[in-house]
Formats: structure tokens, C-alpha cells, sequence
């Protein structure tokens, strides 16, 4: 099977029967985006969501999942932060916020 990254367009080949009757998640080497693939198809990509994050008092983003996820990688965002997205009543805690 054939698929690219959706982020940056690196192109892969995994064999079909490695995917087949499941889903299989494979993380992206060229910019560590998580690529989704069911039955040897791409699962639809989800809207996009943009990130806010308060970091010292200072309101952070937007910042999309792969930059919300460096910020956390880096030391940046901590569990404890608050983050806010279109669509959540209020902010809070990352550690309290399904990703």
C-alpha cells in the first residue's frame, strides 16, 4: 500500500496485508505527524484544530496539534498549562483535554 503524510507529503509503502482488517498507526519520519491508515485506505484527515496555550501569563498559538505537541516535546507546555480550542467552554489543564 501506498500513502503519503497528509502534513508534509513524505511518501511510504507498507505491505497490504500489514494494514488489512485493521487500523494501523504510523508516526511520520520526515515530521513525526500521525498517520492513520484502515483497510489499506487513509482514515479521512480531521479538521484542523488550533491550539492556544497560556505559557507565563502569555497566551501561546494558535498552534495546530503536530506544533501544539513540539511545544510539549520541548519542554514548552506542561501537563499543568492551560489550553483552550474552538469549541471547548473553557480553558483548561492539558492533562484534563482528550487529544
Amino acid at each position: 500500500m501506498r500513502f503519503s503524510c497528509d502534513s508534509c507529503g513524505s511518501r511510504y509503502l507498507l505491505a497490504d496485508e500489514k494494514v488489512l482488517g485493521r487500523l494501523v498507526q504510523v508516526r511520520c519520519r520526515g515530521c513525526a505527524a500521525l498517520i492513520t491508515l484502515r483497510d489499506g485506505a487513509p482514515e479521512p484527515p480531521k479538521p484542523a484544530r488550533l491550539w492556544f496555550a497560556l505559557v507565563a501569563g502569555e497566551q501561546r498559538g494558535p498552534l495546530s496539534d503536530e506544533a501544539l505537541q513540539r511545544e510539549v516535546d520541548e519542554g514548552r507546555v506542561l501537563s499543568s498549562t492551560f489550553v483552550w480550542h474552538e469549541g471547548m467552554a473553557e480553558w483548561k489543564r492539558l492533562s484534563d483535554v482528550p487529544r
